[in-house]
């Protein structure tokens, strides 16, 4: 047994504060301040969503004129270690004007299997929101303004919100397909020079999926499969 020694630095990571959340008049803009300690103390900052405040990579910016709630995100890096913080957030409430709502899915179209992210995206009214979401088939329910759905079908997710005077409502269409079957590849040899060239199949196909072949990692060619049969690549 040869015995042997490594030394493992840990590192102190950032702990971060994007600022608490807070409601304005709609028309109006606010200040972002963050907040950082810990580390080395120098460090680099990053607001998002980058178009709606006036300087991202401020620690300190204004945000644009908000005509809806908004949510910004925080990220600090130590600029000495490159350790990266936890992300914070702090949530704008925009109020005054209409009640409008819109029903936002993380992606349309998903396999089965995978989940999708449900967001309320509301601005005007008394900014006290209260949320409904249910589908179409029947079997969901979640009071939240984010929210996580796994359909197993084509679902409408629909959203009501009610800011104590008043309700709207906003829907969002889901389409679930089945995940693609994975075949066997087979074929290959060996070639003489670069002017020959060798079969690689693949067992079946589905209509309507792209086919990708792949050489350590690297890209060699792809297929989008209009027609139910053997696919083969010649190489």
């Amino acid at each position: 047994m040869m015995p042997g020694n490594v030394e493992v630095i840990q590192l102190e990571v950032p702990e971060i504060f994007a600022g608490y959340d807070r409601t304005i008049q709609s028309g109006t803009l606010t200040n972002l301040n963050a907040q950082a300690s810990g580390g080395s103390g120098s460090y680099s900052y990053s607001w998002s969503p980058a178009a709606q405040v006036t300087n991202p990579q401020a620690q300190q910016t204004l945000t644009t004129t908000l005509f809806q709630n908004t949510v910004f995100t925080l990220d600090v890096l130590d600029s000495q270690t490159n350790c990266q913080a936890e992300a914070d957030q702090v949530q704008v409430f925009v109020q005054g004007g209409d009640l409008e709502v819109d029903a936002i899915a993380s992606s349309t179209a998903i396999c089965i299997a995978e989940s999708v992210n449900l967001t309320a995206q509301v601005s005007g009214g008394t900014a006290s929101y209260y949320y409904s979401w249910t589908s179409v088939p029947e079997g969901f329910y979640a009071g939240d303004m984010q929210t996580i759905a796994t359909p197993t079908v084509a679902t409408w997710y629909y959203l009501t919100v009610y800011d104590g005077q008043e309700s709207v409502m906003d829907s969002v269409y889901v389409q679930v397909t089945e995940a693609p079957i994975t075949f066997i590849v087979s074929g290959g040899g060996v070639v003489c020079g670069t002017g020959q060239m060798k079969p690689v199949n693949l067992s079946g196909s589905q209509t309507g999926v792209k086919y990708q072949l792949f050489h350590d990692n690297n890209l060699l060619s792809e297929i989008f499969w209009k027609r139910s049969a053997a696919t083969i690549w010649k190489f």
